[in-house]
């Protein structure tokens, strides 16, 4: 597949054996881990991808609707998809295929998958929501401190971890043992084991692996993932699905000790009318309060039966309350250009509903120029779970000045998130959204948010 002609000659190739077999609803997977050995002579992410974009063209012109994925890369290899993306084959592919293998925790996969999303958000055609697929993926019972046991309930951790992730597809591997050495991993990947002959017909041993999957498939048959529950530490998982008349929950622990979790038994409706003319109402939703606890919500809003109105969950935990009361006033930018800043508590401010923490009042004032104000944590302050917004309440006073936040993130990075200016008069909360397209600065490693995350700054006002 090394020039031209033999690129043609093999899409030729592809191109009919797809006529051949359309409309099954096969999907179409270009190579087997052409990041390794399985690329001759050896791997070549640009030759790999001038290939995939010859075979697709030549498919979709002679089966037009068939699914195409690639490239089934042996793990999750970021520079070499981001290669291939590089090189437009993500114009004519419908998925992305990667086999993420490992010998540690499958929800080891999370940052990987996140990492790998992001490149295929900024590589895709606009428009187009392109989702990872897992094409290959399992565990040997053969490896060091694995067995058969473990490989079952590994099973069930990998599909739950992939649906977690919107993962749409999960093709274990493999279904059955390859051979019978105790000591070579490759014979011990399967769900059943060696065939053996029965009254003269194949007989297959069923490992726990298989019962698992039997078990997992048959317990979520015709649900669909709704969200991940904040019930108690990171380890603990608990997944909610639903197939629209009953929830299924399944859940359990990376930490090795036993736990014990208490699931919420579901939350009357928060009354909400809308008179002739009113476009906005405000309404609180009962949270915890307590920093080391997370908060899921999300909103659907029906008018009778008919859902008008529905917003995805996300996660909130609320962080530190008293983290202003640790923080210094700085100024920075032209230190030609003046300046005063000054934080101090502000004992007369107008009450927040619901809201009882100290409020403080922020001082700026600039002279004409680049000049900014920052409030500047003394100490490290770590930031726990990995953000992706903060989100605070702001009694503004209309005067356009610029509302920002700096972080720090593992690698030494800074970001500053934007929250707008302030253009308001009285209370309104201000969103801060962390994404990898924020702006960045400085630092070791790739321009990918790395979590954990630490205050630089919770408070930078820009004189705009």
């Amino acid at each position: 597949m090394q020039t031209d002609a033999g690129r043609r000659a093999f899409a030729r190739w592809a191109a009919a054996s797809v006529k051949r077999y359309q409309g099954r609803g096969y999907l179409w997977e270009l190579w087997n881990e052409p990041n390794i050995g399985f690329w001759k002579p050896k791997p070549d992410p640009l030759a790999y991808a001038a290939l995939a974009r010859a075979t697709s063209a030549a498919i979709r012109a002679a089966a037009p609707g068939e699914a195409l994925l690639g490239p089934a890369t042996s793990g999750i290899d970021l520079p070499f998809l981001t290669t291939c993306f590089g090189r437009g084959v993500l114009a004519e592919w419908d998925a992305v295929s990667v086999h993420p293998y490992r010998q540690n925790e499958p929800e080891s996969v999370l940052l990987e998958y996140a990492r790998l999303r992001e490149a295929i958000r900024r590589a895709a055609p606009p428009g187009r929501d392109i989702p990872i697929v897992s094409g290959e993926w399992g565990y040997s019972a053969a490896w060091q401190n694995h067995d058969e046991d473990a490989q079952g309930r590994l099973l069930a951790r990998q599909f739950l971890t992939n649906l977690s992730q919107r993962v749409p597809l999960s093709i274990w591997y493999d279904w059955r043992d390859d051979g019978a050495d105790p000591k070579e991993a490759e014979h011990h990947f399967g769900t059943v084991g060696l065939p053996q002959q029965v009254t003269g017909k194949p007989a297959f041993r069923l490992k726990p692996a298989y019962q698992e999957a039997r078990a997992l498939t048959t317990t979520l048959a015709g649900h669909h993932f709704i969200r991940r529950l904040a019930l108690g530490a990171s380890d603990d998982w608990v997944l909610l699905f639903s197939n629209d008349r009953e929830l299924v929950v399944a859940c359990w622990t990376t930490s090795g000790e036993a736990r014990k979790i208490r699931l919420p038994s579901g939350a009357a409706p928060l009354p909400l009318s809308l008179s002739a003319g009113q476009t906005a109402k405000q309404v609180r939703f009962d949270t915890h309060t307590d920093n080391a606890i997370a908060t899921d919500i999300g909103l659907d809003v029906f008018s009778g039966k008919s859902r008008i109105l529905s917003l995805p969950n996300h996660r909130y935990m609320l962080d530190d309350i008293d983290l202003l009361s640790r923080c210094v006033a700085k100024g920075d930018g032209d230190s030609k250009v003046a300046s005063s800043q000054s934080i101090e508590r502000f004992k007369n401010a107008p009450p927040l509903p619901g809201f009882e923490a100290p409020v403080w009042e922020i001082t700026c004032r600039f002279e004409p120029g680049w000049r900014f104000s920052t409030l500047e944590p003394q100490g490290q302050r770590v930031i726990s779970g990995r953000p992706t917004a903060f989100g605070t309440w702001v009694f503004g006073d209309a005067s356009g000045a610029g509302l920002r936040l700096r972080l720090r993130d593992a690698n030494g990075r800074t970001w500053q998130p934007d929250g707008g200016p302030v253009t308001w008069r009285g209370w309104q909360h201000v969103r801060f959204p962390l994404t990898p397209g924020t702006a960045h600065w400085g630092g070791n490693g790739a321009a990918i948010i790395a979590y954990p995350l630490q205050w630089k700054a919770p408070v930078l006002i820009d004189n705009l």
